[in-house]
């Protein structure tokens, strides 16, 4: 089993002006979210959420659009990779988790820092 965590962060200024060259004064918490996962011998993704209802599968090697759940983080940071050339060949079984309730906390970044954290062991 392997585990990757992506802490949150706070961003005091709001509108995310760190990615637009502006003056950040945001800091990172000891509390994110954490990825568990098991590496698979095929390319399907195979996710369970802690905080979130449904389950969530797929294939890298065509898996769909948005189904608008959970899961689309996934898929995102997925097809993100994909699109910058990375060959992702090995699925996982995981379950992730979000230590405080969403919102404010960039969450959403947290959720995709993992799963892009993840990637170097499915495609090494």
């Amino acid at each position: 089993m392997h585990s990757v965590f992506s802490p949150y962060r706070v961003c005091p200024l709001g509108a995310h002006i760190d990615h637009q060259w502006g003056i950040v004064t945001g800091f990172a918490l000891d509390k994110g979210v954490t990825l568990s996962f098991s590496l698979r011998s095929d390319s399907i993704i195979v996710l369970d959420s802690i905080n979130f209802p449904g389950h969530v599968c797929f294939d890298l090697r065509g898996f769909p659009d948005k189904e608008g759940n959970w899961g689309d983080y996934a898929r995102a940071a997925a097809f993100s990779l994909l699109r910058k050339g990375y060959s992702l060949e090995k699925g996982f079984s995981g379950v992730i988790e979000g230590t405080i309730p969403i919102g404010g906390l960039s969450s959403s970044a947290a959720v995709i820092l993992c799963y892009i954290l993840n990637s170097p062991k499915l495609y090494s």
